[in-house]
């Protein structure tokens, strides 16, 4: 593939992501996609991510435009949002189970079939 086609496939790319990451911060906005009976714990990884997918798309945009990434503050945001959301990797694991026992649960309808350990 040539140069041109790889960057107008990503700068495609980027700008389909830039308008999901858009319409998710109106829906918040807006109070269309509630966050104020979640998981604290969920909540704060979904910030984190939407954060850091923020950051990667300016990132990629000012690669894409051929600006210099040199003392760019973005950089150093994925940093430290990707080293927190590392050390949040173990609290995701144990929460796991509860995780998938209730989107089942708010999938079905019922308190039906305990998930065991091993499907989770």
């Amino acid at each position: 593939m040539e140069a041109p086609a790889v960057l107008r496939i990503l700068t495609e790319q980027v700008s389909s992501v830039s308008a999901h990451v858009e319409n998710l911060i109106q829906r918040i906005r807006s109070g269309a996609q509630r966050t104020d009976k979640g998981l604290s714990f969920l909540q704060l990884k979904n910030q984190m991510l939407s954060m850091y997918l923020s950051d990667m798309v300016y990132v990629i945009l000012r690669k894409v435009s051929g600006n210099t990434l040199k003392d760019e503050s973005a950089i150093l945001r994925l940093v430290e949002i990707r080293t927190v959301l590392e050390k949040m990797r173990p609290v995701n694991q144990k929460l796991r189970y509860q995780i998938d026992k209730l989107v089942k649960t708010a999938l079905t309808g019922s308190l039906g079939e305990d998930l065991s350990p091993s499907e989770a």
